[in-house]
C-alpha cells in the first residue's frame, strides 16, 4: 500500500481533456442537485483530479470509480452489476523538476445522452479507489430530484 496520493472529484455539466496539458475544461463544475427530464437519464461529466507523490510517477495506477446510495451500497445497472469505472492513469514526471516533486493526472468519464437513469428523491455517492486506497475525501454526492414536468 502506498501513502501519498491526494485526490478531488467533480461532477460538471460537461467536460473535455485539453490535449495539450491534460488538465480539464468544465462547463458548470460542482453541482450536487439534479433533476430528471421525464423519461430521460442524467447526462453529465465525471472527473477526477489526483496528486501522486514523486515515487508512483510514470508507472500506471488503477483508479476505479464506484456509484453508491447513501447506506453505501453500489448501485447496480440493468443487468444487476454495480456502476463502477475502472481506468488506469500515468502521471509523466516533469522534466527539470525537483527529486520529490510529483505531479497531477486527470480522469475524465462522460455520461452522455440518454444519460444515466437513476432513481429520484436520492443522494448518491461517487467514490474513488486509487491504487487500492480509499479515503472519505475521495468522494462527490449529489441529489437527484423527482421529474420536472
Amino acid at each position: 500500500m502506498h501513502i501519498g496520493y491526494r485526490a478531488a472529484l467533480f461532477i460538471a455539466d460537461r467536460a473535455t481533456v485539453d490535449r495539450h496539458t491534460g488538465g480539464l475544461n468544465l462547463l458548470n463544475a460542482g453541482w450536487s442537485v439534479t433533476a430528471l427530464a421525464p423519461g430521460q437519464g442524467i447526462v453529465f461529466s465525471l472527473g477526477a483530479i489526483v496528486d501522486v507523490p514523486w515515487d508512483r510517477c510514470n508507472i500506471s495506477i488503477p483508479i476505479t470509480l464506484t456509484l453508491m446510495t447513501d447506506d453505501r451500497s453500489a448501485v447496480l445497472d440493468a443487468q444487476g452489476r454495480p456502476i463502477t469505472i475502472s481506468q488506469a492513469i500515468k502521471v509523466n514526471a516533469r522534466p527539470g523538476a525537483p527529486n520529490g516533486a510529483g505531479g497531477v493526472g486527470t480522469m475524465l468519464v462522460e455520461f452522455p445522452a440518454p444519460g444515466l437513469v437513476l432513481e429520484p428523491r436520492n443522494h448518491y455517492h461517487w467514490v474513488a479507489s486509487i491504487d487500492g486506497q480509499t479515503n472519505d475525501q475521495w468522494q462527490v454526492t449529489f441529489w437527484v430530484d423527482s421529474p420536472h414536468e
